[in-house]
């Protein structure tokens, strides 16, 4: 680029391309502000304002100078400033959130990366970041863990559980020291982490079960006393970890075709999400199949999965209970 010394120091042209770039980004930045501040005084404040004045004028009631009007409008155009202001900047501490995604306990966070000795697990999380959740404390661990191992599909029978003053567990032990089914509630730090897990056996990994698991579980995780501790939008998790050394098993559930050999030994595949209020539980489930289904080489599967209801899955397959049978050692 073309220079003009003055002195020791060297400057830009007047007319370089990076000052119009600036100065147009500068007139297209205060043009969007703009029509957003008109949408926003006019949204909140300027429809009632005019609207008030035109109920004086009509009344006769009382006719307030110039310099009134002009005084009420700069100030509700600085309240509405604010407004605008506001809502970016909680926008923006959204997005922030959102790309940050969940701080999950540290061996956890481990866990959903796979290479966990070849086994297979199905987990079902959630992570609450909300700063107004309700206090935690030894009090609510009965009622978490009820319904946690409700969720398992297991009956209080044969289980271990080990409890501190900001965390417990409960495990379905096996014979090999490990377990095949577990729930966790966390508070060791800001967070508040609990899981639901479920070991899967050594053969192709049926779709329709982790549909199914993973439905239950993130209903689990939605309602009762677990929804009422996690506050406001947590983040929830689906994972499976290790890949199926013998890969996904999906029978006539969905139509599909294989293509690529996908060696995901030792790894894993997982989705996250915060779900608003009225978000449905069964389309974050269907996410989680596709993204398996695609790891595991098929394609050409979204149409019919897609169309798939928890109903159907249900009816077609088993029965809760039966998927859910408890295990013994």
């Amino acid at each position: 680029m073309r220079r003009f010394r003055y002195g020791n120091r060297a400057t830009a042209p007047v007319d370089s391309p990076s000052q119009r770039a600036t100065l147009d980004d500068l007139v297209t930045s205060l043009r969007l502000y703009a029509r957003k501040l008109l949408r926003q005084w006019w949204g909140s404040i300027g429809l009632l304002f005019g609207l008030l004045g035109l109920v004086l004028k009509l009344t006769g009631w009382a006719e307030p100078p110039t310099a009134f009007w002009v005084t009420a409008a700069l100030l509700t155009v600085v309240v509405a400033s604010f407004q605008l202001f506001h809502s970016d900047r909680l926008r923006a501490a959204e997005y922030a959130a959102a790309a940050a995604g969940p701080a999950l306990p540290y061996w956890d966070g481990i866990g959903i990366r796979g290479n966990r000795g070849g086994q297979t697990y199905l987990e079902v999380m959630a992570c609450s970041q909300d700063a107004r959740r309700p206090i935690v404390s030894t009090t609510d661990f009965p009622q978490l863990r009820r319904e946690l191992i409700s969720a398992l599909g297991l009956e209080d029978i044969g289980l271990n559980t080990r409890s501190f003053s900001n965390f417990f567990e409960v495990t379905l032990p096996n014979a090999q020291g490990g377990f095949t089914r577990l729930a966790k509630v966390d508070i060791s730090n800001p967070q508040l982490f609990m899981k639901l897990s479920w070991r899967l056996p050594e053969k192709p990994v049926d779709l329709a079960e982790i549909l199914i698991l993973g439905i239950d579980g993130v209903k689990a995780l939605r309602s009762g006393a677990c929804a009422r501790v996690l506050g406001k939008r947590p983040w929830l998790l689906i994972s499976l970890a290790d890949w199926p050394s013998r890969g996904i098993a999906f029978d006539d559930l969905v139509t599909a075709e294989s293509w690529a050999e996908s060696d995901h030994r030792g790894q894993a595949v997982n989705v996250q999400a915060r779900l608003a209020q009225g978000d449905g539980e069964w389309a974050f489930v269907l996410q989680f199949a596709e993204k398996v289904l695609g790891d595991a080489g098929y394609v050409g599967y979204e149409p019919s999965l897609r169309l798939l209801s928890e109903a159907a899955v249900r009816a077609k397959h088993m029965a809760p209970s039966d998927l859910h049978e408890p295990l013994r050692k």
